[in-house]
């Protein structure tokens, strides 16, 4: 430390100092700077279901949600789902082959948990 130049060595000190100070609780660190934040725009639930990262292809997503909607009892029961599966199967990018498609992969996969269910 004898070695360094006379500034480097006071400010070194005033550091070292203003670290033992803040330590022992005598100053508070000063407060760092809050970033505002950008609120999200709200979505409708079309737009929530279609946003989506990556390359993941958009009318068979669609289609997996009209299926859902048609497989599940529950989702059959509530207006607001019935609502959106017919948008969503109006849409001309929804094949029906593509629902048929994810049709068949929602019941595979309910009998594969009631097979997996069973002891």
């Amino acid at each position: 430390m004898t070695t360094a130049a006379p500034d480097l060595q006071a400010e070194l000190l005033k550091h070292q100092q203003r670290l033992h100070r803040v330590l022992l609780g005598a100053t508070a660190p000063p407060a760092a700077a809050k970033v505002k934040r950008t609120p999200r725009p709200k979505l409708s639930r079309l737009e929530s279901i279609l946003r989506w990262p990556g390359d993941i292809d958009t009318p068979y997503r669609k289609a997996r949600v009209v299926a859902r909607v048609l497989v599940s009892q529950r989702l059959k029961q509530q207006p607001k789902w019935c609502q959106l599966a017919r948008q969503l199967a109006a849409d001309p990018s929804v094949e029906e082959r593509l629902i048929a498609k994810a049709i068949t992969w929602f019941e595979a996969q309910g009998q594969l948990r009631l097979l997996a269910a069973k002891p």
